[in-house]
């Protein structure tokens, strides 16, 4: 986007965008404040430079982000938590993340996050460390985590978690 754009809300949900350039996709949403590229079919070089743009800009204005039905296996899990932790509305839902993408996300969520929504679902989370999740969840105002494959273990310490913040 040029500089001297108005455009700050863009939905491209279910359009490919896999034959945009990894350099003009990374690069074109750094004026918005909400974006939407669900199901949009990107590409491993194509997420990988987006991520990596998201956590090198600064002054990324960007506060809500929905990127579900993308597979983001492939982003390194250092560059997938710096890219969204200031982000306070991020929807990644089905996206294939690993067990490391995540517990790094839940790592930049303890330590300094400016994420307060999280869409998690449909992602396999039955192998995350489990202090770690639940201690991050109890951080955020909210958070969806349907269909992640929890234990009930996970799902205890989470909720015992938060019984125990709450009081």
């Amino acid at each position: 986007m040029a500089e001297e754009t108005q455009l700050r809300n863009l939905n491209f949900r279910s359009n490919s965008l896999r034959g945009i350039p990894p350099g003009i996709l990374a690069r074109a949403f750094q004026s918005l404040t909400s974006l939407n590229i669900e199901d949009t079919d990107i590409d491993s070089t194509q997420s990988e430079a987006f991520f990596q743009s998201l956590k090198e800009n600064r002054g990324n204005q960007l506060k809500y982000m929905a990127i579900g039905h993308n597979d983001l296996s492939s982003v390194d899990p250092q560059t997938f938590a710096g890219a969204l932790k200031n982000i306070a509305k991020v929807n990644i839902n089905a996206t294939s993340i690993t067990k490391d993408q995540v517990e790094a996300l839940f790592k930049e969520i303890l330590i300094k996050s400016s994420l307060k929504e999280l869409n998690l679902s449909t992602n396999n989370f039955s192998s995350v460390n489990t202090t770690l999740m639940a201690r991050a969840i109890n951080k955020l105002e909210k958070a969806f985590m349907f269909y992640t494959g929890l234990t009930e273990h996970q799902v205890e310490e989470i909720l015992n978690l938060g019984l125990v913040v709450g009081e």
